[in-house]
Parts: structure tokens; C-alpha cells; sequence
């Protein structure tokens, strides 16, 4: 049979610390620097050290979007991961395993006798080539590419760039032990696999997460300051900008907590500086309060959300898109926000620098909405255009607008909403920034004409900022559909992948992704309603919060619903199904 070539998919599971993760990651760029495009993502409960944790890679000649539920290489570092994953594997694939630290019997596989064993003694050789026990993970990695027929070469390429800060006695140690697995498996496991790897040439590619593009995205947009307490999945923005912060003459603040974090960020943009915070909706939770603050003093505030399932503590490792509602209506009393929900890494970088510009021109909070899927999961995408990203300060006050004043009328009404600010400590721009209700000059004021004055011109900002703002509603796929998937965020990844897969059966389908959530294109998504063929609603979360907001701002509702919030992404296979039952 001839093999299947540059479509595949891998999973390693075992125990957190085993090197789960850095070995998909690995794998990962392989494939990239092949020519191909691939996806991983991650699961694994929120403990230091054990539990069940799992990597998937998808790999492609096409550009994918998400991954499938199946798998044709099962790396299973211990018993559980067989016992879990073995019925994932499709007919001919295979299992590596180390035969001294685990024995697969027919009860493990579930009867299943279409899986090709392959035994590795993975600490065996990680040892005999002066590793340690926990390198049979990179054994196991040679052993993946042995079996899969893929030249060395590029994965010594890896290995060099990744440790060459080390020396190069750690360079060869890692190579030398990928390549006992390597030559392992085609001296004793001769015979063709299924599936293989050849080499494509390729564009530039980058893998990258999408709190990866959410860091560049906030660095090419100006960013100086940034605070947050970490908090899973949003703590990976903090660290990578604490790695860069040097180097792009930024700082990256961890503090005691999210209260102490939106308020410095706060008191960063009030002195004339671009700065964010970010955390996931428990810690959003706290910052409530100082999102008021800005947006009754009128700071610029940049705030990265990154979802995971609640209430509470929740799941604070899995994915959900449960927060849409808290964002929208977290509150004392009315102000304007914006709120963003990149669908993809390309949009996590790019909207990122637009909401630092969105947030300083109009003086007001700009919300990012993520989720665990997009911030953690890695995609090979082409690499960004730099020059699409343009910093456009704004929002200041002139120079001779302050001059020949001894107080500054800081919270005057204007047609836009927006008043010029002053930076603290020029001549001329001396006002109170007060979280009471103020007069133009930012003293307390409790009359009702001043409350309507004030309360008004606030509520315009977002007139004016929409002429700043690109379509709010982006469409993927062929125009004309028999069916449109209406959907928000991460999840219109899985609707992408879904349409890709749903045209090889024929089957012409689209996507409608919601980028700005707020304020809502409720005229432009009405209108979009009307043309549709069939549509149906994806989002994950339990009670339908986009679908609600449709009904409630555009008076109608898509034909179906597809719900889920059980920590998982969506699985495209699930959404073809739908499909072909609706068609």
C-alpha cells in the first residue's frame, strides 16, 4: 500500500514532568521547517507533578486549523496513557512504548488488533548515551521520525538553534540521543509505516501561540508597561515580556495580585505611557473595580482576558468561552469598552497593537477576549507583517492648548467624546482625576445637569472610535454557503477546519466570525442573517452567550445551536456531523 505522506497525526502522554510538552513542541517545528503545516495543543490538569498530561501534533500539506480526535503514532510513556488513547488510533497506526517500564496486553488496547506495537528502550538509550532518564522523551521523538521515514538533518538543526546558548556538549548530547531512537527503530522496526515525511520547500513559517502573538503584538504597538499575577492561561504574556524587556526597553510587573495589577497599569497610562494587564475571568473578578476607574478618570486601559471554565476556580488548565457576558456588563453603572476576540494567531497579534492605539486615541478600557485554546496551542503560520502595524498615538493635549491655563478643563464636552488629555506635569494641564463624578475640571460634582453632561460624553467615544476600527465581522470560505457557522474567538478555528474538510465531501459551507464584540455590528450581522442559507451558532460555553446577544440586539437567532463546555475544544469531526445532519 502506498504510504499517506505530510498528513498525520501524533500524541504523547504521560505524567506532568516527563517532557510532554517540549517534545510536541519540537516535533512541531520539525514539521515546520519541512515545508508543513501543523497545530499542537495541550492538555494537562492544573498539578506541578503528575496526573494524566497529553501533547497532540496534527501535520499537513494544507494549511489546518485545528486538530482531529484521532491519532496514527501514540507515544505512552505510562499504562494510563495506552488505556486512554489506544481507541484513538487509527486502523495500522502505532504505539511506541519503553518494553522495560510498560507491557501492553489486549486488555490495555481494548481488543483493537489493527495497532502496531513498536518497543523502544527508551531510558535504555537515553542512558547509554550519557543522558538521564528523563531524555527518553527526546528517544521517543527519534523513534517518532524513524518510524515516519523523516531525514535527521532538520531535527539537528533544532537542537542546535535550541541549545546553543548551552554549548555545544549540550547540542550533541541531545542529538545523540534523538538519534539512538532514530536508528533504533529503522534497524528493528524495518518494515514501511502507513505514514511518512518528505521534506517540502516552504516560505518562512513561525509556531507561535497566541499569547506569543498577543506579547508581539503589545511590543510593536508601543507597549512600555505591563502587570499582571500569573494566572493560567494568561501567565505566559507575563513571562515572555519579561524575557524581552530589556531588549525593547519595556516593563514587565508581577504583582501581589490583580487588584495591585490593573491599577499600576492605570497609574502607567495616566503618566503618558502605553501599558496592560492581563489575567483569566477569576482575576478579571478583582480588576472590576479599577475598570471603572478608568473609565470614569477616561485612561487609556488595555486589559487581556484569557478564558478558562468557571465559576470560581473552575478548570484552570482546560478551555472554555464562558466570560463573553461578565466582560460586556462587568460594571458600576454605564461606560463605553471595546472588546476584541481574536479568532487566530494573525488577529491575536494585529487587533493587539490596534487596541493599544484604540485605547489611547478614545480614552477608554479596550478588552482582548481569549481562551486557553488559542493562548497555549501552537500553529505554524507565515510570519507577520510588521509594517502592517502602525503606532498611532493620540489623545494628547497640545502644547498650547495648556499653556495660558491654570487649570486644565480636562473633562470638557466635545462632539467625539474625547477631550485632549495633558501629561502630569506640563505647564497648564493641572486637573483632578477623580473616580467620582466630576466637572470639567475633575472636582466632585453631584448635580443632575453635569451627571447628563458627563454620562453623554463618555457614551459617544465609541461613535467616534468605530470609524477607527476595521470590520467588525470577518467571513472564511466561499460566499453563497448551504450553511454558515456563526462563531466567535478560538472556536472559529474549529469552524475552518470544519468548512475545509466539509468541501472534500462536496459540501459547501462558511464561516462567520464575530471579531468585535463590542460594540456589537448588530445591523451588520442582521443583514448577514438574512442571506443566510442554513446557519448554525458554535461557541463554547453552556447558555449560548453570543447567541443570546444576537436575539437580543438583532431580533433574530440562527437555525441551529452547537454548544460545548466541557473544558475541550471543539473537534472539527463534530461539527462535519452537524453538518451533514442539517443538510
Amino acid at each position: 500500500m502506498k504510504p499517506t505522506v505530510n498528513r498525520f497525526t501524533w500524541k504523547i502522554g504521560g505524567a506532568a514532568g516527563d517532557g510532554i510538552m517540549v517534545t510536541g513542541a519540537i516535533l512541531h517545528k520539525y514539521c515546520t521547517r519541512a515545508g508543513l503545516w501543523a497545530v499542537d495543543y495541550s492538555e494537562y490538569p492544573s498539578l506541578i507533578r503528575g496526573g494524566h498530561n497529553t501533547q497532540v501534533v496534527q501535520v499537513d500539506e494544507e494549511q489546518i486549523f485545528t486538530h482531529d480526535q484521532g491519532n496514527e503514532i501514540l507515544v505512552a510513556l505510562n499504562e494510563e496513557t495506552v488505556r486512554l488513547h489506544a481507541k484513538e488510533i487509527s486502523p495500522g497506526g502505532a504505539i511506541i512504548h519503553d518494553p522495560d517500564r510498560l507491557v501492553i496486553n489486549d486488555a490495555m488496547l481494548a481488543d483493537r488488533k489493527d495497532i502496531q506495537l513498536i518497543p523502544v528502550p527508551l531510558v535504555k538509550l537515553a542512558l547509554e548515551n550519557k543522558g538521564k532518564d528523563l531524555m527518553r522523551n527526546t528517544v521517543a521523538l527519534g523513534a517518532t521520525l524513524g518510524l515516519l521515514d523523516a531525514p535527521l538533518r532538520l531535527i539537528e538543526e533544532i537542537f542546535t538553534d535550541t541549545f546553543k546558548a548551552k554549548g555545544d556538549a549540550v547540542v550533541n548530547e541531545n542529538i545523540a540521543i534523538c538519534r539512538a531512537g532514530y536508528d533504533y527503530v529503522r534497524q528493528n522496526h524495518p518494515e514501511p509505516f502507513p505514514w511518512k515525511i518528505e521534506p517540502r520547500r516552504n516560505d518562512p513559517r513561525m509556531v507561535i501561540t497566541g499569547n506569543d502573538a498577543i506579547t508581539l503584538g503589545l511590543i510593536q504597538g508601543g507597549l512600555k508597561l505591563y502587570a499582571a499575577y500569573p494566572m493560567t492561561p494568561a501567565s505566559s504574556i507575563l513571562t515572555n515580556l519579561a524575557e524581552m524587556a530589556s531588549t525593547y526597553d519595556l516593563v514587565a510587573k508581577h504583582v501581589e495580585d490583580e487588584i495591585a495589577a490593573v491599577n499600576v497599569a492605570i497609574g502607567a497610562s495616566f503618566a503618558g505611557i502605553r501599558a496592560a494587564c492581563g489575567t483569566s475571568g477569576g482575576g478579571f473578578s478583582l480588576m472590576v473595580e479599577g475598570l471603572g476607574l478608568a473609565a470614569m478618570s477616561e485612561t487609556p486601559l488595555v486589559i487581556i482576558n484569557a478564558q478558562r471554565p468557571g465559576p470560581a476556580t473552575g478548570l484552570p488548565t482546560w478551555t472554555e468561552q464562558g466570560d463573553l457576558r461578565f466582560i460586556l456588563h462587568a460594571a458600576q453603572g454605564d461606560f463605553p469598552r471595546i472588546v476584541i476576540a481574536p479568532g487566530d494567531t494573525e488577529q491575536a497579534f494585529y487587533e493587539t497593537a490596534r487596541a493599544l492605539n484604540l485605547a489611547e486615541q478614545f480614552h477608554l478600557p479596550v478588552i482582548i477576549l481569549t481562551d486557553k485554546y488559542l493562548a497555549e496551542g501552537h500553529w505554524s503560520t507565515p510570519v507577520y507583517d510588521q509594517k502592517k502595524v502602525l503606532v498611532e498615538r493620540g489623545g494628547f493635549a497640545a502644547a498650547h492648548e495648556q499653556a495660558s491655563k491654570e487649570w486644565y478643563g480636562r473633562y470638557e464636552d466635545t462632539p467625539s467624546g474625547v477631550t485632549p488629555r495633558p501629561v502630569p506635569g506640563k505647564p497648564g494641564g493641572v486637573f483632578i482625576a477623580n473616580s467620582d463624578e466630576h466637572d470639567v475640571f475633575g472636582f466632585a460634582s453631584e448635580t443632575a445637569e453635569n451627571r447628563l453632561i458627563q454620562a453623554n460624553k463618555r457614551a459617544r467615544k465609541l461613535d467616534s472610535a468605530l470609524k477607527a476600527m476595521p470590520p467588525r465581522l470577518v467571513w472564511w470560505g466561499e460566499p453563497n454557503a448551504d450553511l454558515t457557522f456563526v462563531t466567535w474567538g478560538s472556536t472559529t478555528y474549529a469552524c475552518r477546519e470544519a468548512i475545509r474538510k466539509l468541501a472534500t465531501m462536496g459540501i459547501h459551507a462558511n464561516v462567520l466570525q464575530v471579531l468585535y464584540l463590542w460594540p456589537f455590528p448588530a445591523d451588520e450581522l442582521k443583514a448577514e442573517l438574512g442571506k443566510m442559507k442554513k446557519s448554525v451558532l458554535v461557541e463554547g460555553n453552556q447558555s449560548a452567550q453570543l447567541h443570546g446577544l444576537i436575539k437580543q440586539l438583532c431580533g433574530r437567532s440562527c437555525d441551529h445551536e452547537k454548544l460545548k463546555y466541557d473544558g475541550r475544544p471543539f473537534w472539527p469531526e463534530e461539527l462535519v456531523a452537524l453538518a451533514k445532519e442539517i443538510l
